[in-house]
């Protein structure tokens, strides 16, 4: 019997399938969120897991996810994702090797340098 995320993630995947194919019939994440009574971190981690772990191309843009229609709809969402990734790449660096920040945290009782992974 298939858990109740199992059975969203199967009827997800179904809906954007069948009625979600190619960007300009992409859906919202708030109206996947109202349809199947989930918040926005359980939708996000359902696609997640549709993606990497069952291997199926949900695409995704600015107007929601979607069921690509070509090879460029794969590509685009690749980018923007690569794209997010090292934005975020390059704030965790910021966080951790500004060393003036880091001296500073010890203003607000922040922790010491050691217990951050810093050469």
């Amino acid at each position: 019997m298939l858990s109740k995320y199992e059975l969203i993630a199967s009827t997800l995947l179904i809906d954007l399938i069948l009625d979600h194919r190619g960007k300009d019939n992409a859906v919202h994440s708030r109206v996947l969120e109202r349809r199947f009574g989930i918040s926005g971190r359980v939708l996000r981690s359902i696609v997640r897991n549709l993606r990497l772990e069952d291997g199926h191309p949900i695409c995704s843009c600015a107007k929601g996810y979607y069921y690509p229609e070509t090879q460029n709809e794969i590509i685009d969402t690749f980018s923007s994702l690569r794209a997010s990734t090292m934005s975020y790449s390059k704030l965790c660096e910021g966080l951790l090797f500004n060393k003036q920040v880091l001296n500073n945290i010890q203003i607000f009782g922040g922790c010491d340098n050691d217990e951050l992974p810093i050469d």
